[in-house]
């Protein structure tokens, strides 16, 4: 959890003291993660229990690329927004593993990083 690639990793949601019932429901992992950027550790600073955050976005749908899509898409279902003025260019998912280690989805700085290339 804690290298560069930030990983979110599944785990039994029997192992999470003090989860509600409603935060996925009918799904035996959730996934937990560190704070991975400075927002997050001011917005945590000063907490003593995790919270719960989502993508921003419908399920099986991908994550809004606009302030404005995130509000249409996501107002009946969002108690609050924490928005930026900067819209999402490229989207990028998170690497995503198991507490053994599996690795379920390789994404940003997971992926690899050597190709062998013919010269010529």
């Amino acid at each position: 959890m804690g290298s560069p690639a930030a990983p979110i990793v599944l785990i039994a949601k029997a192992q999470v003291s003090g989860l509600c019932d409603e935060i996925a429901p009918g799904l035996a992992e959730v996934g937990v993660m560190l704070p991975s950027n400075p927002l997050q550790h001011l917005l945590l600073q000063g907490l003593a229990r995790p919270i719960v955050m989502t993508s921003g976005n419908l399920s099986g749908r991908p994550p809004a690329l606009s302030n404005a899509q995130a509000l249409n898409d996501l107002a009946d279902i969002a108690d609050g927004f924490l928005l930026h003025n900067r819209d999402i260019v490229q989207r990028m998912d998170d690497s995503l593993v198991r507490l053994s280690g599996e690795m379920l989805r390789r994404a940003r700085a997971t992926s690899r990083t050597r190709c062998r290339c013919r010269r010529g």
